[in-house]
């Protein structure tokens, strides 16, 4: 499943990678590598549905996955006290509800830029079908890049790795240095900040055209997200 988007310097393919799909492993193994190169990590939790963005060539520029909290648990909660939409509510954001809530996660990339384009056009995306929030993991770069852009992100809660013990089977992934860089659970409210993600698509980010309404997990392995 593809659709277009531009870039600053050249074309760009938004592309859909389902569980069933071949295309999945070459995602995967660019995760896997970006991670390793990074962090000497060796990563094998990946989210159900993964994205990229690739030239006309295939060339990967950035990667990441994305599941809705109402399919199941979320990967960032096993760094959280309580359920996500809880945590969310701690804060005041009373009206936080689980089908709302879309996690953001396995952010790959080998170029500046391309994660932070990425996740503005997932938020974009997303925030323009309804859904209310965006929870990723960021480290303290990321988190100061989007801040710069004007965004507002909610800290959640340190990520910390002992935490990944709770995980239902545990986690299969070797995080090498990638806990060194102070990682942070984050909430962006994509209602609140709808008006800033499309001002940004004026720096040359855009999100995917598409009438497809917000599709349950089980029902995108059947049906395209990106006409």
């Amino acid at each position: 499943m593809k659709a277009r988007i531009p870039a600053q310097e050249t074309a760009l393919t938004l592309q859909l990678h389902r569980l069933e799909d071949l295309s999945r492993v070459r995602i995967q193994a660019f995760i896997r590598a970006r991670f390793a190169a990074i962090h000497s990590a060796w990563i094998d939790d990946f989210l159900p549905t993964l994205i990229s963005t690739q030239t006309d060539s295939r060339q990967i520029h950035a990667a990441a996955g994305f599941q809705w909290a109402n399919e199941s648990e979320l990967f960032l909660e096993a760094y959280l006290d309580t359920p996500i939409e809880r945590r969310l509510r701690q804060l005041g954001q009373h009206s936080a509800l689980r089908h709302q809530i879309v996690e953001f996660g396995n952010l790959a990339t080998d170029r500046p830029g391309a994660i932070r384009q990425l996740i503005l056009v997932l938020a974009n995306y997303f925030g323009r079908r309804g859904m209310d929030w965006a929870v990723l993991t960021l480290t303290p770069t990321l988190i100061n890049s989007f801040t710069r852009l004007g965004l507002v992100l909610h800290p959640l809660a340190a990520a910390r790795p002992e935490r990944l013990s709770s995980l239902p089977g545990k986690s299969r992934s070797y995080w090498g240095r990638y806990y060194e860089q102070n990682p942070q659970v984050v909430a962006i409210n994509l209602t609140l900040n709808q008006p800033r993600l499309q001002m940004l698509e004026s720096l040359g980010v855009r999100r995917p055209t598409s009438t497809t309404p917000l599709l349950p997990m089980e029902r995108i392995h059947e049906t395209s997200l990106f006409h």
